[in-house]
């Protein structure tokens, strides 16, 4: 049965799977905490991460700031696009439609994917 859906041996190991989710918006705040307690190594993605881990003003519909929700939360890595580690296995388009494909382009534009 090799190579079959039923045949668990051909999938990753939870734990050696590297996830990238583009975006630090609503949606990537809900997406990463999950896929950090199923046990995957994860990359959140923003524009500039400098720039975004100083964030400071009340965002979305919780009225959160970012820093105030990164540092509520552990267990991942953030990155600028372009600084997306090369190795990761999965990469998940949460940002926003109107900056879908500028994203995109930031993180595969040295064809890496």
């Amino acid at each position: 049965m090799s190579g079959k859906i039923s045949d668990k041996s051909v999938f990753y190991k939870k734990n050696d799977m590297k996830i990238g989710v583009l975006d630090t918006g609503m949606v990537g705040q809900v997406i990463v905490p999950k896929m950090v307690a199923l046990g995957y190594h994860v990359f959140m993605g923003t524009r500039n991460a400098d720039s975004t881990r100083n964030r400071t003003e009340p965002e979305g519909t919780a009225g959160v700031s970012f820093v105030d929700w990164f540092s509520a939360h552990s267990g991942f890595q953030l990155f600028s696009y372009a600084d997306i580690p090369s190795d990761t296995d999965l990469i998940i388009n949460a940002s926003h439609g109107e900056t879908s494909i500028e994203s995109l382009e930031s993180v595969g534009k040295d064809e890496r994917y």
